[in-house]
């Protein structure tokens, strides 16, 4: 008796675990956090505005766009260095499966340099989004959570033109290195592609 009893104890407590993991039941989503965070450049302000954030499925076209936080306008990259970090995103969403995701910029960001501010023009196609791309498909089971941390390299990303000592002006090919967790264990993102049909 003492071994039947151990032996549906056993089985309770599997049952509990595989619950937490997803397996019983058809329920998915989860919870998408994005957050953003630079890396050092000589200059007094680079100011940003992130427009949207899509979680895509391409297998079945499925995505999911992120409401972001009111913070996601008008950022400036340099107060997030040295570790720090700005929260854009913190959302229920009901997809499924992702292997992919896409950011959008907005098309007005600008720079500081010597208490001057300058328009500062972003490269075709990157304004209206960046698909980035993981090496293997996720699958959110309810209680799931896809963490994404934005490392937006300020300082490889701007590009001045003209003389070295008086620039006439100033680019933005965004240099972005997303670290991806999904319930703390990281996934690898395989690369990224500007996407100006927004596809």
């Amino acid at each position: 008796m003492r071994l039947h009893f151990l032996s549906i104890a056993a089985f309770a407590a599997l049952l509990l675990t595989t619950a937490g993991c997803g397996l019983f039941g058809d329920e998915e989503g989860g919870r998408v956090i994005v957050r953003l965070t630079d890396a050092p450049i000589d200059a007094d302000a680079v100011t940003v505005s992130l427009v949207s954030f899509t979680v895509i499925d391409s297998e079945t076209g499925d995505r999911e766009t992120v409401p972001l936080e009111p913070a996601a306008d008008g950022i400036n990259l340099l107060d997030y260095q040295d570790g720090l970090t700005l929260l854009i995103a913190n959302n229920e969403v009901g997809i499924g499966r992702i292997d992919q995701f896409r950011l959008q910029i907005g098309e007005d960001p600008t720079i500081t340099v010597g208490g001057v501010d300058h328009d500062l023009h972003i490269a075709s196609g990157s304004s209206s989004g960046i698909k980035f791309f993981l090496d293997q498909s996720v699958e959110l089971n309810g209680d799931d959570t896809f963490d994404v941390m934005l490392d937006f390299d300020a300082n490889e990303s701007v590009v001045a033109t003209g003389p070295e000592a008086e620039p006439t002006g100033y680019v933005m090919t965004p240099v972005i290195r997303p670290t991806v967790t999904v319930n703390e264990v990281e996934v690898e993102v395989s690369g990224s592609a500007a996407d100006p049909e927004g596809a």
